[in-house]
């Protein structure tokens, strides 16, 4: 599954599952090198706190947190939408959250391409329609005057 799928424990902010996808795009090679490490072992200070205050976020009100977001990974900016979930023991006590995070940096990138495709487009039509219309006008007078002739010869 290309979504990025972690676990995050309420206590201790140890990453206890993720998927391959997961992993990967935070630079490690499988899961095996993320599972039971925290997020303050994998993430840069900046991007831990950034997390940390999310996580908190959703242990203390015990309810799921939906965000699109801008994370800078190790192989550049990537554009998330991110689900985080509370996970909840039988008896109602919040003890992880389920994280899915959906990269549409691909949609993105193609959005900008069309924006400034669309844009040199536009160009062109306001271009084009200059010169149609200095075309059109310098073609009146002869037109004119070929008219005439027509005129003059029936």
């Amino acid at each position: 599954m290309p979504d990025y799928i972690f676990v995050i424990e309420r206590d201790t902010m140890r990453i206890s599952f993720c998927n391959d996808a997961f992993a990967q795009g935070i630079d490690f090679v499988d899961r095996q090198q993320v599972q039971g490490k925290t997020i303050f072992e994998c993430f840069s200070p900046e991007q831990s706190h950034y997390f940390q205050e999310q996580n908190r976020a959703v242990f203390e009100s015990g309810t799921a947190l939906h965000l699109n977001e801008t994370i800078t990974l190790p192989d550049g900016e990537h554009h998330f939408e991110t689900f985080k979930i509370p996970l909840r023991r039988q008896d109602g006590e919040i003890y992880a959250l389920l994280g899915i995070s959906h990269d549409y940096t691909q949609l993105i990138e193609t959005q900008y391409a069309l924006s400034a495709r669309t844009a040199q487009l536009e160009a062109s039509n306001r271009e084009l329609d200059s010169f149609s219309y200095s075309v059109s006008h310098d073609l009146r007078a002869p037109l004119r005057h070929i008219h005439g002739f027509v005129v003059a010869l029936t």
